[in-house]
């Protein structure tokens, strides 16, 4: 993984030197749409406060440049007294060049044009091989010092409440029942006991089968939504997955899985249904 991201980091660097050379750029720079600087060839007097100050233009770049498909990126181009910058959008990130007042800038956007291909290329490669480190050994992760291992809950309800739509353009159900499904998938509990215990030994809730056909499971003191107020619908996407992985794992089958019961509903548990769905995982 270090050795791909850094090949496509190295070629991205290449990209920049590459445009460096066209007459009247003073230097370029790759920046994510959160304003982090992926790579940049800037001369020494261009320093990191400036840098900083350009994360910020490229913030509201951002909000005049929509994503595009098109074999022509979006560009703002912003004139200075003394000089260019001039933002593209590529993709994921956006290409920031700076020129002096004698560069040619329908030449430079046609340049920029034949290397949109190869940033992007190199970008997704470079963002698809993010760190990922194993369940189980996250889990097994060494304890801090004065805190230890608690984390009070609210820390993780402000992930499963806050609004990531308006940021990622998904809701936090969906992410949630996935980020749920896919621990509990990659964890492969051998049987219930072992999902129960794992279970109470971090705080998750207490957990115990109700029925066994059709499966009912049902969860005292939700990390999810215990003690919260009656808003009319289930809150526990999380679980909800997390038990689509269990099931899925030991049938080796689809599953579907609802929430009857929730704090969200009035009640002080939750229940849920699971159906599996007769077509094997396997099959094609």
């Amino acid at each position: 993984m270090k050795d791909i991201n850094k090949i496509a980091l190295n070629k991205l660097k290449e990209v920049l030197k590459e445009l460096n050379k066209l007459p009247g750029i003073v230097g370029s720079a790759i920046i994510k749409k959160d304003g982090e600087i992926v790579v940049k060839d800037m001369p020494d007097y261009i320093n990191d406060d400036f840098m900083n100050m350009l994360s910020t233009i490229e913030g509201f770049i951002e909000n005049m440049l929509p994503n595009s498909n098109d074999i022509a990126p979006n560009e703002v181009i912003i004139r200075g007294k003394y000089g260019n910058i001039i933002a593209v959008n590529i993709g994921d990130v956006t290409l920031v060049v700076m020129s002096n007042l004698r560069a040619n800038l329908n030449n430079i956007l046609e340049i920029i044009d034949d290397f949109s291909d190869d940033i992007k290329n190199y970008c997704n490669i470079l963002f698809e091989n993010t760190l990922e480190l194993p369940i189980r050994q996250i889990l097994l992760m060494g304890e801090r010092k004065k805190f230890r291992r608690d984390v009070d809950i609210a820390i993780f309800r402000f992930l499963r409440f806050i609004n990531l739509r308006k940021y990622i353009g998904v809701g936090n159900e969906t992410l949630m029942y996935y980020f749920g499904r896919e621990l509990c998938k990659n964890l492969k509990f051998n049987d219930f006991d072992e999902l129960s215990d794992f279970y109470e030994k971090y705080k998750l809730g207490e957990i115990e089968i109700i029925s066994e056909n059709p499966i009912k499971i049902r969860i005292y003191d939700c990390v999810s939504c215990s003690g919260l107020p009656n808003v009319g619908k289930p809150l526990c996407h999380f679980e909800a997955g997390f038990l689509a992985g269990y099931v899925e794992n030991i049938f080796n089958k689809k599953s579907y899985v609802i929430e009857t019961h929730c704090w969200g509903l009035g009640n002080e548990f939750c229940q849920f249904e699971i159906k599996l769905i007769n077509k094997s995982k396997n099959k094609k």
